[in-house]
């Protein structure tokens, strides 16, 4: 007795049609890794090839480009001017002609009546990006930095006038309303403050770049397309370096909390012998573990574990970073003179209330790896209190020195 299922492996044998539509389904093509591979390879070779991109914006997306959303707009146009740039060697004349091009979209964005109707995005944020792209090519063009100047404060208070004109009216400044104009999108801030650290990096100023970097940092996300990888490994590297030699930042926990810039840092910590003697702990892992290590242990004002970092990693440094590597070689550089005053910010910060966090200045001199004792530290505390990082008073009678706070807060 046959059963149901043989019943109708048989019909599906002897029915002609059946067989004709499970010959079509077996000549079909599967999806095969091998098959995903060489398309992605393809489309790599493609976004890699800048010509292919200019002229693929010029000949499709500018034809579109009427029906595609605003910041969408905005954000191929980017990508085409910095292809065409790149396609034509990248000199300051080609810069010139991609912010001549941005400029164009943006003035053309401006008079569209069709985009100026579009509610659920608003125009000032697509315009504003492409303002933004557009300055970062001035700066590389044959002006240089200074001719974009007035242009960069002009891109950072529209950002602001945006973001306030938003909050006021969706009720977060006090205000209300109905209507509330949408905030920028954050590839528009990132982009304005990415501007502001492209003039920044032009000027030297690693203070001002670092500062302009990691607020563009709060608006980018592992995954939202704004930097790949390479970009976020890039920025993370550059940024990373900014922290350590700029002679304003003391502040490194915003920047290794950052999930891009975790990444690129690695962790791990391993212990390892440092160049005083001392035992301190060296990251491992990530694209740049000497960035890493350095960061953290000035974070923690540990001078040991830099010590022990500026050993094990001097060659990375001196390859990545030649700056760095001559900022931290120097007994008294620069360097090693910051990672002293966060060792001065950490033994602060460990001391308990109710001593009023008073240290002997011996002790200052012991955390600090001062070999001249308390006159060493005492000056050291002197240089902190002129930069405006601590508020302290030093007793010379006593030797001792009673810390109230740092630039970060009070103890």
């Amino acid at each position: 007795m046959r059963t149901e299922r043989g019943r109708e492996r048989e019909k599906t044998r002897r029915h002609p049609k059946t067989q004709s539509i499970d010959r079509a389904q077996r000549r079909r093509p599967t999806l095969s890794l091998k098959n995903t591979a060489a398309t992605a390879k393809t489309k790599t070779k493609t976004s890699s090839n800048p010509a292919l991109l200019a002229s693929f914006y010029d000949q499709f997306i500018a034809a579109v480009g009427h029906r595609l959303s605003p910041l969408r707009l905005a954000q191929l146009a980017g990508a085409a001017a910095t292809a065409r740039a790149a396609s034509e060697g990248g000199t300051p004349a080609a810069a010139d002609a991609a912010a001549a091009f941005l400029e164009a979209v943006a003035a053309e964005l401006s008079s569209s009546v069709r985009h100026r109707s579009t509610a659920d995005e608003g125009l000032d944020g697509p315009v504003l990006l492409l303002r933004s792209l557009a300055t970062q090519h001035r700066i590389r063009g044959a002006g240089g930095p200074e001719g974009v100047r007035p242009a960069v404060r002009e891109l950072r208070r529209e950002l602001e006038r945006q973001t306030a004109a938003s909050q006021a009216a969706s009720g977060f400044g006090g205000g209300g309303g109905d209507a509330a104009p949408p905030a920028p999108p954050p590839a528009v801030s990132a982009a304005v403050h990415a501007t502001a650290a492209a003039l920044a990096a032009a000027d030297g100023d690693a203070g001002a770049f670092y500062r302009a970097s990691l607020a563009r940092l709060a608006f980018v996300a592992p995954g939202d397309g704004l930097l790949s990888a390479a970009e976020g490994e890039q920025l993370a590297l550059d940024v990373g370096a900014a922290a350590l030699l700029a002679d304003d930042v003391y502040s490194f926990g915003e920047l290794l909390l950052h999930p891009l810039i975790a990444e690129a840092l690695g962790g791990g910590d391993e212990e390892q012998e440092g160049g005083g003697g001392g035992k301190g702990k060296v990251a491992r892992g990530g694209k740049h573990p000497w960035l890493g290590a350095l960061l953290r242990a000035l974070a923690d004002g540990d001078l040991p574990a830099f010590e022990a970092a500026r050993a094990a990693h001097s060659k990375e440094i001196a390859a990545a970073r030649p700056a760095v590597a001559e900022a931290a070689r120097e007994e008294d550089g620069p360097l090693r003179a910051k990672a002293r005053v966060c060792a001065l910010f950490a033994l602060a910060a460990s001391l308990p209330p109710e001593g009023r966090r008073s240290v002997p200045l011996s002790r200052v001199a012991e955390a600090a790896g001062l070999k001249g004792g308390e006159g060493e530290a005492e000056f050291l505390v002197m240089k902190a209190v002129a930069k405006g990082l601590v508020r302290a008073t030093i007793d010379g009678v006593e030797g001792s020195v009673h810390v109230s706070c740092s630039s970060f807060g009070f103890f």
